[in-house]
């Protein structure tokens, strides 16, 4: 009996995969981190009026929600790129 062999071509379309959403989410990562060192950089200035305080406080939970959906999809795409590692080592 032939025994099946995986295909290579597969396996690198989806290591390729894995290292695009890896990028990707290093990319939200570092955005997200950016604007949340923006939002505290403005919150920290003498003189911020408590409308602009407000507004800050507003977008710092919108960051700190897309920082949390970055760090989650990092996560993830390094599982899937490690797991591509490994499936293409074998």
């Amino acid at each position: 009996m032939a025994s099946i062999q995986p295909s290579t071509t597969g396996t690198a379309e989806t290591q390729a995969e894995a290292e695009a959403r890896l990028g990707e989410a290093q990319a939200r990562m570092k955005a997200a981190s950016e604007r949340h060192a923006a939002i505290v950089a403005a919150t920290s200035r003498l003189g911020v009026t408590p409308g602009e305080r407000r507004l800050a406080q507003s977008e710092s939970k919108k960051v700190d929600h897309e920082m949390r959906a970055a760090r989650r999809l990092l996560a993830q795409a390094q599982a899937a790129a490690d797991a591509t590692k490994v499936s293409s080592t074998r």
